[in-house]
Parts: C-alpha cells; structure tokens; sequence
C-alpha cells in the first residue's frame, strides 16, 4: 500500500497453481479521503479470485 499526497494506491499478487506470482492487481485512485486499508481487503480478494479462475483454468488444460 502506498499512499502519496494526491493518490492512494494498493496492489495485491495474483498466483499461478503453484503459488507464484505471476501478476498484480493494482487500484489508484485520486485522495479521496478513502484509507488504503479500506480498500486492501477487496483488492486482495480480486487477486484470490483471478488466481483461483486461473488454478481451475490450468486444471482443464
């Protein structure tokens, strides 16, 4: 999570079946008073989602 004086941005990893990451799902957005720990939780869990999307993707391969 970074916050600067305009922008509050967070990333979260997106994993191969394996576990590694093998990309990222980042969120900015402009101050909006909005604290990066509100926003953390629903962007990690769209980096769980897409990386379950592609477990059971490489599962059917």
């Amino acid at each position: 999570m970074a916050r600067s004086e305009n922008t509050v941005s967070v990333a979260a990893p997106v994993r191969d079946a394996t576990g590694e990451v093998m990309a990222a799902v980042s969120v900015v957005l402009g101050d909006s008073g909005l604290r990066p720990g509100t926003l953390a939780p629903v962007v990690v869990a769209t980096g769980q989602t897409i990386s379950r999307a592609l477990f059971r993707q490489q599962e059917r391969a």
